[in-house]
């Protein structure tokens, strides 16, 4: 996947660990906005990713499970962040 300068920025500004955009891509919910694709972690994804680090490992890693990402239809990373407030169903 390729990342766009605003998203190196975001990624680096927010401390957003590689590792949590390839668990985002693996067990996160995709929702379209536009021309774009959101992922976020929803309770089933929490869940799967449980499953896969173990209860210990996602304890120390509770913020991730805050994290979304947009990635464009050309599989290019727009932006990264850690939600505040749920996302508004589209």
């Amino acid at each position: 996947m390729q990342l766009s300068r605003h998203a190196q920025t975001r990624l680096a500004q927010r401390a957003i660990p590689p590792v949590a955009i390839d668990w985002l891509q693996q067990f996160g919910q995709a929702q379209r906005t536009g021309d774009a694709t959101r992922y976020a972690f929803d309770k089933k994804g929490r869940r799967r990713l449980e499953g896969y680090l173990g209860s210990i490992g996602l304890k120390s890693l509770k913020k991730v499970l805050d994290a979304y990402m947009v990635i464009s239809d050309d599989e290019t990373l727009i932006t990264a962040g850690y939600r505040t407030q749920r996302f508004q169903k589209l």
